[in-house]
């Protein structure tokens, strides 16, 4: 990033302009670099102290392009610490930290204890078809792949730890209330998500999934609102029941291991109870599982109970691909959502069931070759796009 880019981007920051992209590259090196000296500097007008700021950077004549490298994306001051000849004096490091907090947003960020502090309002995003790995919050999104790791994160009234690429771990201080906080996390194709609540639940979060979820401390029941699928280990609580709800169904259990798919483009819904006991509430009948029973649901049938082998259930969460007395049609529809493709078929396509398990880390080619196998089909892919022929 060039000089003028530095110009304009503190520029838009100050006058409030920035996209919420630009935004969020400010944010995250704030996250990353921005509390990492105690420093102190009296802010008066902003304006003034943006013209000193911008004084204050320069570059060594003698260093002309920037190194393009993996940081290309990401504020030059990200990079001052590995290039040294790029100078930024610790002053300007202040005064940029302050330009941003005493700037007229809607949230605060500040660091005590070693604890990255952002202050939000209350979520109330709408579940969407997910398209980026991301922590939403009411004024701001918070890209989880960008994320620094093992630094505790203060946002709202919870404190998030990223552990890994793809584990995010969730504590709150504080009495019960009763103003509910919440966040939403979205898990794109090709992603899935370990998510450790507050109150000691466990949740694995599948692709393509959007789940809601309150990171107060409640006085009643823990609700939570999920488009897509997930594995719910919970925390016993009989006192404060935990509550999945989605697509004209809820789950109540209060301490329990069981799996809710509710995908806003599939016809079918079903809850898997691996242990324990749960409750699921459509409309105005309910059904009471036991350990190895699936309640399910499908456009235009009454809703079932039966006996299924959970084994397909945790293979999926452990990064297989289950495939149980399924057509091929139900198996694509799992395998587009994964690789992020799209599927045509052409003549008659049989609706004969298959079983097998594929492992997720297996490329796509393979999989279309282990399916075409298996099937009978020929198989054909050109990009993102697959057409299976009879």
């Amino acid at each position: 990033m060039h000089r003028p880019d530095i110009d304009d981007l503190l520029e838009k920051y100050v006058n409030g302009t920035c996209t919420s992209q630009e935004r969020q590259r400010i944010d995250l090196w704030l996250l990353k670099r921005g509390h990492d000296e105690k420093v102190q500097v009296e802010i008066g007008n902003a304006d003034s102290v943006k013209q000193q700021l911008l004084a204050k950077i320069h570059v060594v004549d003698s260093i002309s392009p920037y190194p393009q490298d993996a940081d290309q994306g990401l504020p030059i001051l990200v990079r001052l610490r590995r290039y040294k000849k790029y100078i930024l004096p610790l002053s300007a490091v202040a005064a940029l930290v302050l330009i941003f907090v005493a700037l007229p947003r809607r949230s605060e960020i500040q660091r005590a204890n070693g604890v990255v502090t952002v202050q939000t309002r209350e979520v109330t995003t709408a579940a969407e078809n997910p398209t980026a790995f991301k922590i939403a919050t009411i004024d701001r999104d918070y890209s989880i792949d960008d994320l620094p790791e093992n630094v505790e994160l203060h946002i709202g009234n919870a404190y998030v730890v990223k552990r890994g690429a793809n584990n995010l771990h969730y504590r709150t201080d504080g009495m019960e209330t009763d103003e509910l906080s919440y966040h939403t996390v979205s898990v794109p194709a090709g992603k899935d998500l370990n998510l450790y609540l507050a109150d000691g639940s466990k949740v694995w979060v599948n692709t393509k999934t959007v789940l809601r979820f309150p990171t107060s401390r409640v006085k009643k029941e823990r609700m939570l609102y999920l488009s897509g699928e997930a594995f719910f280990e919970v925390a016993s609580d009989k006192v404060h029941p935990f509550i999945v709800a989605g697509k004209g169904m809820e789950v109540r259990a209060t301490g329990t291991q069981f799996n809710v798919r509710n995908y806003l483009d599939e016809e079918q819904l079903s809850t898997t109870l691996v242990e324990g006991k749960v409750d699921v509430h459509a409309g105005p009948s309910v059904a009471k599982l036991s350990p190895n029973q699936q309640w399910m649901a499908k456009t235009g049938t009454s809703a079932r109970v039966r006996h299924v082998d959970v084994a397909h259930v945790l293979g999926s969460k452990d990064g297989y691909f289950v495939f149980d007395k399924q057509n091929i049609r139900e198996i694509m529809n799992e395998v587009s959502r994964w690789y992020d493709i799209e599927v045509d078929y052409q003549g008659e396509i049989t609706d004969k069931e298959f079983g097998g398990t594929f492992s997720r880390k297996r490329s796509l080619d393979e999989l279309i070759d282990y399916l075409s196998a298996l099937g009978g089909f020929y198989m054909k892919r050109e990009g993102r796009r697959i057409t299976i022929m009879s």
